[in-house]
């Protein structure tokens, strides 16, 4: 009898801690859930005092201020540009693309990556818009062309846009195909150490062009199709339809040709 009463006690104990871990889980949850609503409300607060809500990833304050001067550019009548910092890995492609393709692969995955680490943060959807920014260069004709690509992702679509372009020097190209950094690539071709970075093109140009045109050259450009976001997405739904009635077409004609290989075929015995 001593014994079940120690059991009993030891059993009411249990019931109560499990009740406590259940309340503060619960407290835990709700706060959360709390904080998740009051991020969430804040950003939608913004989002109607504003137009265009954009976030660009970046710890230089040149490119910031370039893609600023883009957003004016464009005539953008409303608009925030907030800055969260950048992770060396979020384009996922090389230092240097050397590709249309990888240049806007670049782009795009700085600012979806960017968007992905705010929904986790956040717990839930993000009404920002995010901005990605990626240098490169790709081959023309013989030559090589170095350019800026601009993405735009608002955690359902891609918009993007692009630079104007400029012809390296071959020697320079050659090294930054090989891995050697664009400021050192600059450096043996003889630009001088101060101009090797920011101010290459504008040393280049007598001050007529610089890095930081082409990056507000191609964000005014990305912004394009969200100040016309109807046109674009009507777009982008028509060929979404064609795309998977010419996919069901082809599934079809292999269906009728492995049929009519089958009825060719005959009764297998």
């Amino acid at each position: 009898e001593k014994h079940s009463s120690k059991t009993r006690e030891s059993g009411r104990r249990l019931q109560r801690r499990e009740r406590r871990m259940a309340q503060d889980d619960g407290n835990s949850v709700e706060q959360k859930t709390v904080e998740e609503a009051g991020a969430k409300e804040e950003v939608g607060k913004r989002k109607r005092e504003v137009e265009y809500l954009i976030v660009i990833c970046s710890d230089s304050d040149s490119e910031i201020a370039a893609a600023r001067r883009g957003l004016e550019l464009a005539e953008v009548p409303s608009f925030e540009l907030q800055v969260e910092a950048s992770s060396p890995s979020d384009s996922e492609v090389r230092e240097i693309p050397i590709s249309l393709e990888e240049i806007m692969e670049g782009a795009k995955n700085r600012a979806q990556n960017a968007w992905t680490r705010s929904k986790l943060g956040r717990g839930g959807a993000d009404l920002r818009t995010w901005l990605g920014i990626q240098v490169g260069m790709l081959e023309v004709g013989g030559k090589s062309m170095e350019l800026v690509g601009c993405a735009m992702f608002d955690g359902k679509f891609y918009h993007c846009g692009l630079s104007s372009a400029f012809e390296l020097p071959r020697q320079v190209a050659r090294e930054m195909t090989t891995g050697v950094s664009r400021r050192e690539a600059f450096e043996d071709a003889g630009v001088p150490a101060a101009s090797a970075g920011q101010g290459v093109l504008s040393w280049l140009s007598n001050g007529t062009a610089s890095r930081s045109m082409q990056i507000a050259q191609a964000v005014s450009l990305a912004i394009l199709p969200l100040r016309n976001f109807g046109m674009f997405t009507r777009m982008e739904g028509k060929h979404s339809a064609a795309k998977t009635a010419r996919e069901e077409e082809e599934r079809q004609a292999e269906e009728d040709a492995r049929k009519a290989h089958s009825e060719a075929r005959g009764p297998t015995a």
